[in-house]
């Protein structure tokens, strides 16, 4: 898919893209303004799902729904890795304004249909593909996972990267759970919802004395927060 090679594939089947004729240049402003938020943030989710239910064996990583003029002589094809299913998708039929919801709406429309082209030869893909949406529909297009976990030594301490994404932004937070059950949160990231915004922003916890850092997608260090006491140890 060289000539839309906006993303990429790790082995194991885990991520979805849709991509409208035009691109969506209708709905983003971002640095990747030809792909919507809405598209990545549903792609993202189904990724996430499709990881929990551990689809594997298939020849290719990821489903790339590629909106199209016509449908005609356009075949279902595996192009680096992934599974091209080329569905109709004008520019002329997008929503006409920009509400999240009806976007994501339009969106699930043309997977389903691009699922009915595959169903008969991949159906366990169709099966967990229209369960997620179901799910990410059921919790009103929101969706929260936790990204990383750390055990802090000798301080009864775990900390945590928790993402969320919404309809309008995507929030990474910072968590300490301490043995106490006492919680202790402070946002550290906002942007829009789309994993071309935030995914490369954050990686990993590393535990620097009294200090906690996260790291970027280059192991980096792109943020520091002392270490907080509960609120027992302060009393």
């Amino acid at each position: 898919m060289k000539s839309d090679g906006f993303f990429w594939f790790f082995r194991g089947f885990n991520y979805i893209f849709i991509k409208g004729e035009g691109g969506g240049v209708h709905w983003s402003n971002d640095l990747n303004s030809h792909i919507t938020n809405e598209s990545r943030a549903l792609g993202f989710f189904l990724g996430q799902y499709l990881k929990q239910d551990k689809v594997k064996g298939l020849g290719f990583d990821g489903l790339y729904y590629k909106g199209v003029l016509t449908e005609k002589d356009r075949k279902i094809e595996i192009i680096n890795r992934l599974l091209g299913i080329p569905i109709k998708m004008l520019d002329k039929d997008y929503p006409k304004e920009k509400d999240p919801k009806e976007v994501y709406e339009y969106l699930i429309t043309h997977i389903y249909k691009g699922n009915q082209k595959i169903a008969k030869e991949y159906p366990l893909i169709v099966k967990v593909v229209e369960e997620g949406i179901e799910i990410f529909r059921k919790n009103n297009y929101e969706y929260t996972w936790i990204s990383k976990k750390k055990r802090i030594t000798g301080k009864g301490i775990t900390a945590k990267l928790v993402g969320h994404i919404n309809i309008n932004r995507f929030i990474l937070t910072l968590e300490f759970e301490y043995k106490n059950g006492e919680f202790i949160s402070k946002p550290i990231l906002e942007t829009p919802p789309n994993e071309y915004s935030f995914k490369h922003r954050f990686k990993d916890i590393l535990i620097d004395g009294a200090t906690v850092k996260i790291t970027d997608r280059f192991d980096k260090v792109w943020y520091e927060y002392p270490i907080p006491p509960s609120s027992a140890k302060k009393a």
